[in-house]
């Protein structure tokens, strides 16, 4: 799997959903690993960050960033999937976009 391929983690539990694109079409993969575990195997890749509990987002697949009323989702370029921001990750998330 390519970083660059990589759209978003969902996490299911004790597994992980990973959301990729593959042949011009998205993908997705259940992994035995919890979010925790695979954010730590990429912390190497700053453009991977955690913007909700549940969810790993590849910032360089969002195409554009929703905000109302307080709260702020990202639209994931392919797949047409709104990811919530979390207010405590808000912070994080905007710092990393402005740095790519």
């Amino acid at each position: 799997m390519l970083v660059t391929d990589l759209l978003y983690i969902e996490a299911v539990g004790n597994y992980v959903k990973v959301y990729q694109l593959r042949d011009g079409r998205v993908r997705n993969d259940m992994l035995r690993a919890t979010s925790k575990q695979i954010e730590h195997e990429l912390a190497g890749f700053p453009m991977i960050v955690r913007c909700h509990r549940a969810f790993l987002v590849n910032l360089q697949q969002v195409e554009r960033i929703v905000s109302k009323s307080g709260s702020m989702q990202l639209y994931i370029k392919h797949s047409h999937e709104y990811i919530p921001v979390s207010r405590s990750n808000m912070a994080k998330v905007k710092d990393v976009i402005k740095g790519l």
